[in-house]
């Protein structure tokens, strides 16, 4: 059997193999350049004392400043008007004909003030006791006031009529309020028995006035007879 030329040629053709061309590799992806890295650097903090520093020149700006503006609007203000109040007229008296007016002489060095003389003391009262028979006579005539007091001179009795009192110590009362016990009646001080009124209590007396009379009773068992002028 015989096959045709261009059959032969087509299964020539099929049986041969050609070998599948080679595989190119991927081309890698461009990759971008890497961008440049800035390095930020923290500003430096100011120390503690510069702080201060800074506030304190800031606090001094601001008080010229301020003190520059009173300055200006002091000297912008005008200053008020007197008022009547504040303004005050002396008017001098028109001198008279031939007449000066009179004028202030200031004394560089005045004369001391004369002292003033102490008062002198008063005298102390005179105290009349009860002579031997427990009497004390006040109607006798008493020396002036600026006569001396003279206890042995003989005075005689005026001729006005007497009465006569009778108060007998009995004792003293002592503590924050002394008191004497006149006739069994407790006598206080400042309080009177018979126009005689006690001004002292002592140990072992009792000082009483009447009028310018003054009396010292003694702490007596027997009573004291006074001669009073009526």
């Amino acid at each position: 059997m015989k096959f045709p030329p261009l059959l032969f040629g087509l299964l020539a053709l099929a049986g041969c193999r050609t070998a599948p061309p080679p595989l190119l590799p991927p081309r890698p992806a461009p990759t971008a350049a890497p961008l440049p890295v800035a390095t930020v650097v923290p500003p430096a903090l100011p120390s503690p004392d510069a702080r201060l520093q800074q506030q304190r020149q800031m606090i001094e700006a601001l008080m010229s400043q301020n003190d520059a503006l009173v300055a200006k609007l002091a000297a912008a203000t005008p200053p008020p008007p007197p008022t009547a109040a504040s303004i005050s007229v002396v008017t001098p008296p028109p001198p008279t004909a031939g007449h000066e007016p009179p004028r202030a002489v200031m004394a560089e060095n005045p004369p001391p003030a004369a002292p003033v003389p102490p008062l002198p003391p008063a005298a102390p009262p005179v105290f009349l006791a009860p002579n031997a028979d427990g009497v004390i006579d006040l109607t006798v005539v008493a020396p002036a006031d600026d006569e001396p007091v003279n206890p042995f001179a003989v005075r005689h009795r005026s001729g006005e009529s007497t009465r006569e009192v009778t108060l007998k110590l009995n004792g003293i009362l002592g503590g924050p309020t002394p008191a004497a016990l006149v006739n069994g009646r407790v006598l206080q001080v400042g309080e009177a028995v018979d126009s005689f009124t006690l001004e002292r209590c002592e140990a072992d007396a009792a000082i009483f006035r009447r009028g310018t009379h003054w009396l010292r009773l003694p702490i007596n068992a027997q009573p004291i007879r006074l001669l009073c002028p009526l």
